[in-house]
């Protein structure tokens, strides 16, 4: 009887033990959700045969009510008629926006960023807690030995050349994306003749 009242007596102690530990753990936040800085891309589950959206969030795990959308990273891709566009493969065209993809391309075939032709949208990368501008400009810089070097003509006779336009397989961009998510954008660099990234 006294062996079995001693193990009563050790279980309640050890209970009330372990109670007063989940209390404590519990006012200092130990179970709390856990917030550590993170780089994900989370993917739309909605995909059409030529188009796809994904939001990128920066050090954050999902999107919360205090995460600000500072604009979008878009990839097209030209429709062309002219043979010295049309006949390039893998060309596509990454630009930066903050406002509706949409809406801004609506008038490509006039505008000479767009090569004065409409274009099809391949992608669109929406950005959270990052200058969006800055990352379109690194992805710029790494690709900057494949930019399109060639020359248009507006109406009025007057030569442009755009400069937002890269040939480079489309896989190979959402690589690279990644890479600057993850921030090790910086221990690779892009093989033009084997259209792949290497190491440096």
């Amino acid at each position: 009887m006294g062996i079995l009242l001693l193990m009563i007596l050790v279980s309640v102690s050890l209970g009330a033990i372990f109670l007063l530990l989940f209390f404590l753990g519990y006012k200092k936040g130990q179970f709390d959700e856990d917030e550590s800085p993170a780089v994900r891309m989370l993917k739309d589950d909605k995909k059409t045969q030529d188009k796809k959206e994904q939001n990128l969030f920066i050090n954050t795990d999902y999107v919360k009510e205090e995460d600000i959308q500072t604009g979008c990273i878009y990839v097209l891709k030209s429709k062309s008629t002219n043979p010295n566009i049309s006949s390039i493969e893998n060309l596509y065209k990454i630009g930066f926006s903050s406002t509706s993809v949409d809406e801004r391309i609506k008038n490509a075939k006039n505008e000479a960023t767009y090569l004065f032709a409409d274009v099809k949208k391949i992608a669109t990368y929406q950005v959270y807690n990052r200058n969006a501008d800055k990352l379109e400009n690194l992805i710029h810089r790494f690709f900057a030995q494949t930019c399109l070097n060639v020359d248009l003509f507006d109406k009025k006779g007057q030569r442009i050349t755009p400069r937002e336009w890269f040939v480079v397989p489309f896989e190979v961009i959402e690589e690279v994306i990644e890479l600057i998510l993850n921030e090790t954008i910086v221990n690779y660099e892009y093989d033009v003749l084997n259209k792949k990234i290497k190491i440096k």
